[in-house]
């Protein structure tokens, strides 16, 4: 955000330093800051998180390829994904373990009556 490109258009100003006080604050929870500069898909995230938050996009993608890439770098959003499947996967393993328990009652209750 200092090259000459942004620093010649104010209207970044107010937008780019909100999103540094506040929009970074859940990647740096995730993401060691050293991450950045060694990983190149880091420095890619947050360069175009940058721009998503300065409502830009880089030169010559559309509005969604832009978004699409973003997503497919959004350490947040991965996270989240994880977290979310393991739930899916942990009631799922729930629901199986109660419908096996529920078998293995009627079962029993079958062989009582019989």
């Amino acid at each position: 955000m200092s090259d000459e490109w942004f620093c010649n258009r104010q209207q970044f100003a107010e937008p780019g330093i909100k999103w540094l006080g506040r929009g970074l604050d859940k990647l740096a929870e995730l993401v060691a800051a050293d991450q950045f500069v060694k990983d190149p898909d880091r420095r890619e995230e947050l360069a175009r998180l940058c721009l998503a938050a300065l409502d830009l996009r880089p030169a010559g993608e559309s509005e969604n390829s832009a978004e699409d890439r973003l997503k497919t770098l959004d350490s947040v959003e991965r996270v989240r994904l994880i977290k979310a499947t393991q739930e899916q996967q942990k009631r799922a393993r729930q629901l199986r373990e109660e419908m096996r328990r529920k078998e293995a009652a009627e079962a029993a209750a079958k062989v009582g009556r019989e």
